[in-house]
């Protein structure tokens, strides 16, 4: 991984340690509790089920972000650990 990317990782690294991200992310899986358990139901058009479908998938997106980075270290430093 490049030096900047490595420095960019490190900033997210600390982002996740903050108070403000737990929060942010409790927020957001329990919304997306919420829509999925009230999909049946609140959706009567596809039309509201497709957008739905869309809130959800971004907020999966958000709600795996920082294991996904954290993998993306992990992997990393696999492949350093592998050329030495």
């Amino acid at each position: 991984m490049e030096q900047q990317q490595m420095l960019e990782m490190e900033t997210l690294l600390d982002l996740f340690e903050h108070e403000g991200w737990s929060l942010f992310i409790k927020e957001k899986e329990d919304l997306l509790a919420s829509l999925k358990e009230g999909a049946d139901t609140n959706c009567p058009t596809n039309d509201m089920w497709q957008y739905n479908r869309g809130i959800i998938a971004t907020l999966r997106s958000i709600v795996s972000y920082e294991a996904a980075i954290r993998f993306v270290i992990e992997q990393d430093a696999q492949e350093d650990f592998e050329q030495e």
